[in-house]
Protein backbone atom coordinates (compact mmCIF):
# COMPACT_ATOMS: atom_id res chain seq x y z
CA UNK A 1 0.00 0.00 0.00
CA UNK A 2 2.98 2.38 0.94
CA UNK A 3 4.34 1.85 -3.06
CA UNK A 4 0.98 3.10 -4.35
CA UNK A 5 1.01 6.38 -2.22
CA UNK A 6 4.49 7.11 -3.11
CA UNK A 7 3.61 6.57 -6.43
CA UNK A 8 0.34 8.73 -6.34
CA UNK A 9 3.01 11.27 -4.69
CA UNK A 10 5.04 10.81 -8.27
CA UNK A 11 2.09 11.20 -10.11
CA UNK A 12 0.95 14.66 -8.20
CA UNK A 13 4.42 15.97 -8.39
CA UNK A 14 4.88 15.51 -12.02
CA UNK A 15 1.85 17.76 -12.17
CA UNK A 16 3.26 20.76 -10.89
CA UNK A 17 6.18 21.47 -13.69
CA UNK A 18 3.17 21.03 -15.97
CA UNK A 19 1.23 23.68 -14.12
CA UNK A 20 3.99 26.25 -13.51
CA UNK A 21 4.30 26.26 -16.98
CA UNK A 22 0.70 26.43 -18.57
CA UNK A 23 0.35 28.97 -16.35
CA UNK A 24 3.28 31.23 -16.95
CA UNK A 25 2.13 30.80 -20.45
CA UNK A 26 -1.72 31.90 -19.74
CA UNK A 27 0.55 34.61 -17.85
CA UNK A 28 2.34 36.04 -20.88
CA UNK A 29 -0.69 35.28 -22.89
CA UNK A 30 -2.69 37.86 -21.04
CA UNK A 31 -0.09 40.27 -19.95
CA UNK A 32 -1.00 39.17 -16.39
CA UNK A 33 0.35 36.76 -13.73
CA UNK A 34 -2.02 37.75 -11.51
CA UNK A 35 -4.82 37.03 -13.63
CA UNK A 36 -3.43 33.68 -15.10
CA UNK A 37 -2.92 32.55 -11.24
CA UNK A 38 -6.95 33.49 -10.37
CA UNK A 39 -8.11 31.58 -13.45
CA UNK A 40 -6.25 28.54 -12.22
CA UNK A 41 -8.11 28.71 -8.93
CA UNK A 42 -11.24 29.73 -10.62
CA UNK A 43 -11.00 26.71 -12.84
CA UNK A 44 -9.81 24.34 -9.81
CA UNK A 45 -12.57 25.22 -7.64
CA UNK A 46 -14.77 24.91 -10.70
CA UNK A 47 -13.95 21.50 -11.52
CA UNK A 48 -13.67 20.33 -7.57
CA UNK A 49 -17.43 21.94 -6.75
CA UNK A 50 -19.17 19.55 -8.90
CA UNK A 51 -17.35 16.46 -7.54
CA UNK A 52 -18.04 17.97 -3.62
CA UNK A 53 -21.40 18.31 -4.97
CA UNK A 54 -21.85 14.65 -5.89
CA UNK A 55 -20.12 12.83 -3.85
CA UNK A 56 -21.43 14.72 -0.48
CA UNK A 57 -24.27 15.88 -2.19
CA UNK A 58 -24.04 18.87 0.46
CA UNK A 59 -25.48 17.43 3.27
CA UNK A 60 -24.92 15.94 6.61
CA UNK A 61 -21.23 14.30 6.69
CA UNK A 62 -20.13 16.92 4.22
CA UNK A 63 -18.07 18.79 6.56
CA UNK A 64 -19.95 22.01 6.06
CA UNK A 65 -21.45 21.54 9.54
CA UNK A 66 -17.48 22.14 10.84
CA UNK A 67 -16.62 25.18 8.93
CA UNK A 68 -17.29 27.38 11.86
CA UNK A 69 -15.47 25.38 14.49
CA UNK A 70 -12.01 24.95 12.36
CA UNK A 71 -9.45 27.06 13.74
CA UNK A 72 -8.86 29.43 11.47
CA UNK A 73 -5.60 29.44 10.77
CA UNK A 74 -6.68 26.38 8.63
CA UNK A 75 -8.03 28.11 5.66
CA UNK A 76 -4.85 29.66 4.83
CA UNK A 77 -4.16 26.58 2.40
CA UNK A 78 -5.44 29.29 -0.56
CA UNK A 79 -3.11 31.81 0.09
CA UNK A 80 -0.11 29.52 0.02
CA UNK A 81 -1.28 28.34 -3.16
CA UNK A 82 -1.60 31.55 -4.53
CA UNK A 83 1.93 32.60 -3.21
CA UNK A 84 3.37 29.60 -4.54
CA UNK A 85 1.16 29.66 -7.84
CA UNK A 86 1.77 33.19 -9.00
CA UNK A 87 5.81 32.74 -8.03
CA UNK A 88 5.91 29.46 -10.22
CA UNK A 89 4.26 31.59 -12.93
CA UNK A 90 6.70 33.98 -12.67
CA UNK A 91 9.98 32.00 -12.21
CA UNK A 92 9.26 29.82 -14.74
CA UNK A 93 9.94 31.96 -17.47
CA UNK A 94 12.94 33.93 -15.61
CA UNK A 95 15.26 30.68 -14.50
CA UNK A 96 13.23 27.72 -16.73
CA UNK A 97 10.98 24.52 -15.33
CA UNK A 98 13.63 22.02 -14.13
CA UNK A 99 15.88 25.28 -12.04
CA UNK A 100 12.12 26.50 -10.83
CA UNK A 101 11.02 22.83 -9.78
CA UNK A 102 14.19 21.87 -8.11
CA UNK A 103 14.41 24.79 -5.87
CA UNK A 104 11.06 24.48 -5.00
CA UNK A 105 11.50 20.40 -4.08
CA UNK A 106 14.70 21.72 -1.87
CA UNK A 107 12.44 24.57 -0.45
CA UNK A 108 9.64 21.55 0.28
CA UNK A 109 12.18 19.01 1.88
CA UNK A 110 13.38 21.59 4.30
CA UNK A 111 10.47 23.21 5.60
CA UNK A 112 8.63 19.37 5.83
CA UNK A 113 11.91 18.33 7.75
CA UNK A 114 11.25 21.11 10.46
CA UNK A 115 6.91 20.44 10.30
CA UNK A 116 7.70 16.99 10.75
CA UNK A 117 10.04 16.99 13.79
CA UNK A 118 8.31 19.48 15.51
CA UNK A 119 4.60 17.86 14.92
CA UNK A 120 3.43 21.25 13.48
CA UNK A 121 -0.50 21.94 13.77
CA UNK A 122 -0.73 18.43 15.63
CA UNK A 123 0.73 15.73 12.90
CA UNK A 124 2.75 12.81 13.65
CA UNK A 125 6.51 13.96 15.26
CA UNK A 126 9.17 12.13 13.07
CA UNK A 127 12.62 13.05 14.17
CA UNK A 128 14.67 14.81 12.20
CA UNK A 129 17.89 12.41 12.22
CA UNK A 130 21.54 11.91 10.01
CA UNK A 131 19.79 10.26 6.94
CA UNK A 132 17.17 12.75 6.35
CA UNK A 133 19.62 15.49 6.62
CA UNK A 134 21.29 13.52 3.88
CA UNK A 135 18.49 13.23 1.60
CA UNK A 136 18.01 16.99 1.61
CA UNK A 137 21.78 17.49 1.42
CA UNK A 138 21.80 15.21 -1.94
CA UNK A 139 18.68 17.37 -3.17
CA UNK A 140 20.59 20.20 -2.39
CA UNK A 141 23.63 18.93 -4.62
CA UNK A 142 21.28 18.11 -7.49
CA UNK A 143 19.65 21.28 -7.29
CA UNK A 144 23.36 22.97 -7.62
CA UNK A 145 23.78 20.74 -10.86
CA UNK A 146 20.67 21.49 -12.32
CA UNK A 147 21.13 25.10 -12.04
CA UNK A 148 24.59 25.01 -12.85
CA UNK A 149 23.83 22.65 -16.10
Amino acid sequence: MTVLFILLAILAGSMLPLQGVVNSQLGRALDNVILATLISFITGALTLLPIFLLRNNAGAGSGLQYLTQVSPVLYIGGILGAFYVTLVAILVPKIGVANTMIAIIFGQILLSLMLDHFGVLGIEIRAFNGLRLLGAGLVLGGLVLVVKN
